[in-house]
């Protein structure tokens, strides 16, 4: 049987995105506060399957590659998957994605 791992930036308060996100401002008014961390830091991470680099600290780096380099496949929400554009086609970690929803898109039916 496989594991499964959550990973996800949260505030203490229980937001993950500042008030009024859209595919303009995927993390919402102000919510870049909640991912300061992802850039804090003096180790380059390159996001897998991605374009994006974080600055992270050494021990988060070396975190995040034991659990991202056993990643078989992401689960995400159908509002991350339209605010994200559906990552053009390239989720991250580069597997597979399966999107949670009750209405697909009529484009992907």
């Amino acid at each position: 049987m496989g594991n499964v791992t959550v990973e996800l930036t949260m505030s203490l308060d229980g937001f993950v995105a500042g008030p009024n996100d859209s595919p303009d401002v995927p993390l919402g008014e102000g919510g870049e506060r909640l991912f300061d961390w992802y850039n804090s830091g003096d180790v380059d991470f390159p996001l897998p399957g991605t374009d994006m680099v974080f600055k992270i600290s050494r021990a988060s780096a070396d975190l995040l590659e034991q659990t991202w380099s056993r990643g078989g496949a992401m689960v995400a929400g159908r509002r991350m998957f339209d605010i994200a554009g559906g990552w053009q086609g390239k989720p991250p970690i580069g597997g597979p994605c399966f999107i949670v929803t009750q209405q697909p898109a009529a484009e992907w039916l």
